[in-house]
């Protein structure tokens, strides 16, 4: 027979079906090692059922520690400070009250509609107002919740963005003296309208990756938010460098375009606030460094006497925190950009104490001036926030360090949640002493007779944190809250709103004087701040329900 040529013969060999399914078992085995890579990396980036857990809590702890603040909060808290102004207009809801409400506070344009709704939605009523104020309180919460994610959103943090968000929320509702804002008017119609628009800017600003409608956008918002409230002036700047510091970024990764804008925004918000001819201006004082040392040089001071009952408990577990999260942080992402990040906080902080040192504000955490806290507030909470977020994203190979934030920041939560509410009950026995005042107001104040006859409150009690209403226009929206009650009749407070109270309270450490002809009042060892025409003085003692007439001179504090 005729021999087969010998390279057949080797491709006969080579493509024998044995060979053919070795050959076919290892194309198998290659493509399918990829397969089982994959599915391993997954198997090990699946979280733990612990993990799991405090996926599912997260949401609840802001709502759980919110309820837990709030659930009694309505019924016992009521008026205070400019509550007595803005929320007490004698036609709510109408074109008029729109416009008293735009002469009260041109210089903040974007509040007018805030003022407006809210008094429409108070109607007269302290307990809407706090139903009102409790809910603008978690809402801003849920805000700042929001920047703490876009602040680690785009980091090697990303993956405890949750925890970042729920973390900065219920630091932001716990904080004492955040009660300070949201008591009264001044968290719905300042606070609400500048924090949320605020938080919306950075949230565009943070994400924009050099969108022009996004870095518009935000920009936009972040004019609204300073033409509502002038607490947020050029913070947009330490939040963009702090990004930055987390996500590892150098001086390259700067959004310069962005940080020009956002100059030429804060400039063009301070330019309106100052020249603008109506409204409330932030007066530039030449004392503002005393005014600036004199609060942060006992910063700690005034922050632990807000927290006074639970002190130990919140400074051990605040520190036990900062210190593990810390150690989370810089094993995620440079320790040198972590320390950028604390320091840009730092600059933040104290650049708002400029702000208020600026406009004559000193530091105060409790009470209504502990809206200049509104800002630390808010850095606080960011800062809860990115550190939770590292923790979270620690748990897998720092298990030790990460539970035991969480346990800190547990019990530091649930400490500042009882401080805050035992700062409630300050504003509760504030308002029971003025339910308690004004219902022992005589009757003939329904009539105020003549042009220069003027009626004077007189205190007898010792100067509290929370002082009843005292400013003419506190005393004057007061007494026709107090003259509604009886006669369901609002025009009482059509004086205050025409810029004329007849009504006149005397504030602890102030003067109170009288000749005859004109009354003059103010603090002790100044100038007066207050003088008019008054040739006929009334005074009632708050203790009693007598109205008595004073004789010429007659002056009361500062003996």
């Amino acid at each position: 027979s005729r021999a087969r040529p010998r390279g057949v013969i080797t491709r006969a060999f080579k493509h024998s079906p044995g060979r053919d399914q070795d050959r076919a078992s290892q194309h198998i085995r290659d493509r399918s090692a990829p397969i089982a890579a994959s599915t391993a990396q997954a198997e090990m980036a699946r979280p733990s059922a612990i993990q799991r857990s405090l996926r599912a809590s997260l949401l609840l702890v802001p709502i759980a520690l919110w309820i837990w603040l709030c659930r009694d909060w309505p019924a016992r808290l009521g008026f205070y400070s400019d509550d007595w102004m803005l929320l007490l207009h004698p036609f709510v809801g109408t074109a008029e009250a729109y416009r008293d409400i735009a002469r009260v506070v041109a210089s903040r344009p974007v509040s007018i509609p805030f003022i407006w709704l809210a008094q429409v939605l108070v109607d007269w009523s302290p307990v809407r107002s706090q139903v009102l104020n409790a809910l603008m309180l978690l809402m801003t919460a849920a805000c700042v919740g929001l920047l703490a994610s876009a602040l680690v959103s785009a980091s090697r943090l990303r993956d405890g963005a949750l925890a970042a968000a729920c973390a900065a929320a219920a630091s932001f509702i716990v904080f004492p003296p955040n009660l300070g804002t949201f008591a009264w008017g001044v968290g719905v119609t300042t606070a609400v309208p500048a924090l949320p628009l605020f938080c919306a800017a950075m949230y565009l600003l943070l994400n924009s990756r050099g969108s022009w409608w996004r870095i518009g956008a935000g920009l936009l918002l972040s004019l609204l938010s300073h033409l509502a409230y002038e607490a947020f002036y050029f913070q947009e700047i330490p939040l963009i460098l702090i990004a930055i510091a987390l996500r590892g970024g150098s001086n390259k990764d700067i959004p310069w375009r962005v940080l020009i804008g956002i100059i030429i925004v804060n400039v063009l918000c301070v330019a309106f606030n100052r020249l603008n001819p109506g409204g409330v201006h932030k007066t530039f004082t030449l004392n503002f460094l005393r005014v600036f040392d004199a609060g942060f040089s006992h910063f700690f001071a005034i922050l632990g006497h807000a927290v006074r009952e639970h002190k130990i408990l919140v400074g051990f577990s605040v520190l036990g925190a900062m210190v593990s999260g810390s150690i989370c942080l810089t094993g995620i992402i440079e320790p040198a950009k972590a320390g950028v990040a604390l320091f840009l906080v730092i600059c933040g902080v104290v650049a708002s104490g400029f702000l208020y040192a600026f406009a004559g504000y000193p530091l105060h955490a409790e009470g209504p001036p502990a809206r200049v806290f509104i800002v630390i507030a808010t850095y606080y909470s960011l800062a809860a926030g990115v550190l939770s977020a590292a923790a979270w994203c620690a748990f897998s190979n720092r298990r030790a360090l990460a539970m035991a934030f969480c346990c800190c920041s547990l019990i530091g939560l649930a400490a500042l949640d009882m401080t805050a509410r035992l700062r409630v009950s300050e504003w509760a026995d504030a308002w029971t002493y003025e339910v308690a005042r004004l219902a022992r107001l005589p009757p003939p104040v329904a009539t105020l007779g003549s042009e220069h006859r003027i009626y004077v409150a007189v205190e007898e009690k010792a100067g509290s944190t929370i002082e009843p209403a005292t400013a003419p226009w506190e005393i004057t929206g007061a007494v026709a809250w107090a003259s509604y009650k009886l006669t369901n009749s609002r025009l009482l407070a059509l004086d205050l709103w025409r810029g004329v109270p007849a009504w006149f309270a005397t504030p602890p450490d102030w003067f109170n004087r009288w000749n005859g002809t004109s009354f003059a009042q103010g603090p002790c060892k100044e100038a007066a701040s207050v003088v008019v025409p008054a040739t006929e003085l009334w005074l009632w003692r708050t203790s009693t329900s007598k109205l008595t007439q004073a004789d010429a001179p007659w002056q009361f504090g500062c003996q």
